[in-house]
């Protein structure tokens, strides 16, 4: 036998108290350019040198074949362009505050490519329900009106329900579900779309100069959320399908097939300001430059305005008073 051995080379039995050796993981790499140490995170996948500002593009070890990205959707805005439009738009806002205004040039602005998770299936469904038609009858009674007799007529509508069932097939694609904690499923619904059809297949190149974040969420987990969102959009093209007026006890099974997924690697800008000790987020779109995400107000001066438009109904109304008087 030999050291670190799990079965024996003679009979195959496994060796008790066997403990297999994590290999020697190295907490810096040195820089290509300069030979400056670069700390290690294996939570990223590229790196941007502090001395001399070279791009680091490394592929980490550890990760399952399937966690390996295969597209990326490369930036379409440059970070001076996407700089630009974000002080823009936070100078656009009302009530922020005049400090933050001073010290915007300070925010700081990181371009990440977020890795995501992308699926595409197949739902084949069963359904039945009820389903409703409209239609109208008359009705008409006698009133007395002054002591005359006067005839009214008025429409009446009825609801006949007749049972229906029957099998809905659809494809869908297009979803995205983030794979690290740095987007949550409501902020990439929020600063989405993204036109996957600008997808490149993934190649190191792509990576230099930003910051790329490798997968902490199993694509099985990510599955679930997709499931979700796939039997909601099911039930809602089977609910536009359905013939008739209205309908009611719609019944839904799905069956997905032909499950396809893709880890894709989709550009964000992350601007973050910090005012009173709390970090404000902003997020752009690196493909169309969509904004979303918050920025600080001036509360006092939204008070005050608010207790101006107080004062100035009370006067209105005290002036109408006394001009009615």
């Amino acid at each position: 036998m030999e050291v670190g051995d799990q079965f024996c080379p003679r009979c195959g039995s496994p060796q008790p108290g066997f403990r297999p050796q994590k290999p020697a993981v190295p907490e810096t790499i040195s820089c290509k350019n300069c030979g400056a140490p670069v700390p290690l995170d294996f939570g990223q996948r590229s790196y941007i040198c502090n001395y001399c500002g070279s791009s680091i593009v490394i592929e980490t070890p550890g990760l399952p074949a399937g966690q390996q990205p295969e597209f990326v959707l490369p930036f379409a805005l440059p970070p001076e362009k996407a700089s630009h439009a974000i002080r823009q738009y936070v100078r656009s806002c009302a009530f922020v505050p005049a400090e933050v205004y001073r010290h915007l040039e300070m925010g700081e602005l990181r371009g990440v490519y977020v890795p995501c998770w992308h699926f595409a299936v197949s739902a084949e469904s069963e359904w039945s329900a009820l389903i409703g038609e409209y239609w109208e009858r008359t009705e008409t009674y006698t009133v007395i009106v002054r002591g005359r007799p006067q005839i009214l007529v008025r429409k009446v509508r009825e609801t006949e329900w007749w049972p229906l069932e029957g099998k809905f097939h659809q494809f869908w694609s297009g979803y995205l579900v983030p794979a690290t904690p740095t987007l949550t499923p409501a902020e990439l619904a929020e600063i989405g779309p993204f036109h996957l059809e600008g997808l490149k297949r993934y190649r190191a190149e792509f990576l230099a100069g930003w910051v790329a974040e490798n997968p902490s969420l199993p694509k099985e987990d990510a599955f679930l959320q997709a499931e979700q969102h796939f039997e909601q959009a099911q039930r809602q093209a089977i609910s536009e399908f359905l013939p008739g007026d209205t309908y009611r006890n719609l019944r839904i099974r799905t069956a997905f097939t032909s499950v396809e997924s893709d880890l894709v690697l989709i550009p964000v800008y992350i601007f973050t300001i910090r005012y009173r000790g709390q970090n404000y987020r902003l997020l752009m779109n690196g493909q169309t430059g969509k904004i979303v995400g918050s920025v600080p107000r001036d509360w006092k001066a939204i008070g005050l305005l608010l207790l101006a438009l107080l004062i100035g109904v009370i006067l209105a109304i005290l002036g109408l008073w006394w001009f009615l008087r």
